[in-house]
C-alpha cells in the first residue's frame, strides 16, 4: 500500500517532534562526580605518568636508593640505574655471607653500602668489614660488635611509621630489629609531596605539597634528631676531624647564606636531580643558571666573585672543600662531601679553630656562624709542610693566610696575578 505524500510528510514531522522532545534538557542524565578515593600513597610510578621528566630525574638520583629490598639470593643490581656506584662497581656481600642472609641494602648509589639482616638488625659483626666504600673499593668498620636496630626510616623511606614498642609483629615483615613500617624503601615522590591518591584521581582539585624552603629540606639533611627542624638549634656535628655527612642544613643555617638575601637549598639545587652524578644524569643537581656570580657582583659583594688566584681555581674549590666525610677520606684535609659553610677563616691556627675542644662540633663565633679553616680550603690543592694534601705547591698556613688577604682584593700590584 502506498502512502500519500501528505501522510508521509505528517509521519516525518511527528518523528522529528518525538526526537526533539527526547533530547530536551529536562531529560538529560545528571552526571555526578565520583567520590575521591581515600587519601593514600599512590606510588612514584603513578606520579611518573604525568610528570615523566621529573620522574626520570628522580629515578637517576640517590633518593630512591636509600633502602633497597633484596629478593632471594640475588644482588639488587637491577634496582640501581647507571651511573650509580653500585651499578658500576658492584660489591659482593661481606665475606662469609650471601645475599639471602640479608633483607635490605642501605645506600649503594653514591658513597657506601651497608646491609640489614633478615631479623631487621644492621649487619655489624665484631670482625668489622660491614660497610663497603665505593671510592676506596674496600670494606670499612661500622660499629663492629654493636647491636644496631634499623630506625633510620624517617628519612630513608617513604611512609615510615615508628613501631618501637617491643612487638615485632608491628615491624616491617615482622623483623625484630626493623623498628617501623613503610610504604616504600627510599625517598619517593610522596615522601616530600604527601600522599597522592586524590591528586592522581583529579589533579586540578587536589594539590600536592610543594615546600621550597630550606627548613623543609632540613627535616632530613641534618643530624641529631630535631636539629634541622628547630631553627636556632642546629648543631654542626663532627667526628674524626671532619664534619659528619648529611649536615647540609645545619651548615647552611650557620652560614651567611641564611639571611634575608641569602640563597636557600633549592635556589642552587634541583631537589629531584643527582648531585654526585650530575654530569651524566638528567636534570641539574647543581644549577648552572644560578651561580656564585649571580649574587656576588655588586654592592657589599663587589668583586667577591672575581679572584686573583688563577690556576683555574673556582669559587667552589676554595669555599666548598670536602670538609665533610660520609665514607672515605683520602687524607686529613679531604673527605668526600662538600661543605656548605662557605666562609673561610684565615687564621693561621688551621683546623684547631674549626672544631670545638673535643672535636664533636664545628666551632661557632659570637654571631653563631661557622667557617672553613685554611687547611681545608687550601690543602685540597696545595700540600702542607709534611707533604699532605693535593698535588700543588707546598705552603705553610702563614703563607696561605698572607695570600688569602689578597685573593679578592684588586690593587695595581696584584692585578697582574690574575
Amino acid at each position: 500500500m502506498k502512502l500519500s505524500k501528505a501522510l508521509l510528510m505528517l509521519l516525518l514531522l511527528l518523528g522529528a517532534v518525538i526526537l526533539m522532545s527526547g533530547c530536551s534538557d529536562d531529560d538529560d542524565p545528571v552526571v555526578v562526580d565520583e567520590d575521591p578515593p581515600a587519601l593514600a600513597f599512590a606510588g612514584s610510578d603513578v606520579c611518573g605518568t604525568c610528570h615523566a621528566d621529573t620522574h626520570d630525574q628522580w629515578f637517576h638520583s640517590g633518593h630512591p636508593y636509600k633502602l633497597t629490598k633484596i629478593e632471594g639470593n640475588t644482588a639488587p643490581t637491577a634496582d640501581f640505574p647507571d651511573p650509580s656506584a653500585f651499578a658500576n662497581a658492584p660489591a659482593s656481600p661481606p665475606a662469609g655471607t650471601q645475599w639471602s642472609d640479608f633483607s635490605y641494602t642501605i645506600g649503594g648509589f653514591g658513597w657506601k653500602m651497608r646491609w640489614i639482616q633478615n631479623d631487621g638488625y644492621i649487619y655489624t659483626p665484631a670482625t668489622g668489614e660491614n660497610q663497603w666504600n665505593f671510592e676506596s673499593e674496600s670494606f670499612a668498620n661500622y660499629h663492629a660488635g654493636e647491636t644496631k636496630p634499623y630506625n633510620c626510616g624517617s628519612c630513608h623511606t617513604t611512609g615510615w611509621v615508628d613501631s618501637d614498642d617491643g612487638n615485632a609483629a608491628n615491624n616491617e615483615d615482622g623483623m625484630e630489629g626493623f623498628l617501623g613500617t613503610m610504604f616504600a624503601g627510599g625517598v619517593h615522590c610522596e615522601k616530600c609531596h604527601g600522599m597522592g591518591s586524590q591528586h592522581a584521581f583529579k589533579p586540578t582539585a587536589y594539590d600536592m605539597t610543594v615546600d621550597n624552603s630550606s627548613y623543609f629540606c632540613g627535616k632530613c639533611h641534618t643530624r641529631g634528631g630535631d636539629n634541622g627542624i628547630t631553627p636556632g638549634e642546629a648543631v654542626i656535628e663532627a667526628s674524626g676531624g671532619f664534619i659528619k655527612h648529611h649536615e647540609q642544613y645545619d651548615e647552611w643555617y650557620h652560614s651567611g647564606h641564611n639571611s634575608e638575601h641569602g640563597p636557600g637549598c633549592n635556589d642552587c639545587h634541583n631537589p629531584h636531580a643527582s648531585v654526585v652524578f650530575d654530569a651524566s644524569t638528567p636534570g641539574e643537581g647543581v644549577s648552572t643558571t644560578v651561580t656564585c656570580a649571580s649574587c656576588h657582583v655588586d654592592g657589599a659583594f663587589a668583586n667577591i666573585a672575581s679572584t686573583t688566584h688563577g690556576h683555574g681555581a673556582t669559587c667552589v674549590d676554595c669555599h666548598m672543600p670536602q670538609a665533610s666525610k660520609s665514607a672515605y677520606a683520602s687524607n686529613i684535609y679531604n673527605g668526600d662531601v662538600s661543605t656548605h659553610l662557605w666562609t673561610i677563616n684565615t687564621s693561621v691556627n688551621g683546623m684547631a679553630d674549626m672544631f670545638n675542644g673535643d672535636g664533636t662540633a664545628v666551632a661557632l663565633d659570637g654571631s653563631s656562624m661557622g667557617a672553613i679553616t685554611l687547611d681545608f680550603a687550601c690543602y685540597g690543592c696545595h700540600k702542607d709542610p709534611d707533604g699532605v694534601g693535593g698535588t700543588g705547591s707546598t705552603k705553610t698556613l702563614e703563607e696561605l693566610a698572607a695570600r688569602a688577604a689578597t685573593i679578592h682584593t684588586y690593587t695595581t700590584k696584584n692585578i697582574a696575578l690574575k
